[in-house]
């Protein structure tokens, strides 16, 4: 009898003891294998979104870098305000580059430089850009020296390579002093330039 007690015994810890590890597993399986299975999905949804984020805020910075250089092209061109300090450096330079002398700088007021645009061949697309009100144009008056006509073609091909918006509303050559002896030096040409930049105010 004794021997029979005690294989029921052992067979009663065998059985209580498989039900403790069915019973764990079954809690694995049903409730800690899904809830890792969760996170991990959870992490690499997250990683995704962070991925997702970055590449938005990368493009988001490139396209504010690529609008801000644009704007700044622009502006370098049409600036918002007349800056006449840059058309002074812009015929400083024309004056170095074409073996010139400027003689003398005259701003012109709004009446001169329409009459004097009436007078000058001015490109359609300035007609146009004045007409729809959108640049505001203000003009000088220009006299240089030079030794030749290639000195003048030198000076307004440096003004034509300008990045600021510019046009030569007139040309006009004033001729040479007259020579007194035959094998002097030719005489310096003078020449008058009616010269056109624009800006484009802010509106309020």
């Amino acid at each position: 009898m004794r021997v029979n007690v005690e294989r029921l015994h052992w067979v009663v810890l065998i059985v209580a003891g498989l039900s403790i590890v069915g019973i764990s597993c079954y809690q694995y399986i049903s409730t800690i294998q899904p809830l890792q299975s969760s996170q991990q999905t959870l992490a690499e949804e997250i990683e995704v979104l962070e991925n997702r984020l970055g590449e938005a805020e990368r493009e988001s910075i490139a396209s504010s870098k690529d609008v801000a250089a644009d704007l700044y092209a622009l502006q370098r061109e049409l600036p918002l305000q007349p800056m006449p300090d840059e058309i002074l450096l812009e015929l400083d330079r024309a004056e170095e580059m074409s073996d010139s002398y400027i003689l003398s700088i005259e701003k012109l007021d709004e009446v001169e430089t329409t009459a004097a645009d009436s007078e000058a061949d001015i490109p359609e697309e300035e007609i146009a850009t004045e007409e729809r009100g959108e640049a505001t144009p203000f003009s000088y008056l220009v006299r240089v020296r030079t030794p030749q006509y290639e000195n003048v073609a030198s000076f307004l091909e440096s003004i034509d390579q300008s990045t600021r918006l510019l046009n030569v509303d007139m040309l006009r050559f004033d001729g040479r002093e007259k020579q007194v002896w035959e094998d002097e030096e030719p005489a310096p040409l003078t020449t008058t330039i009616i010269l056109t930049a624009f800006y484009y105010p802010e509106t309020e």
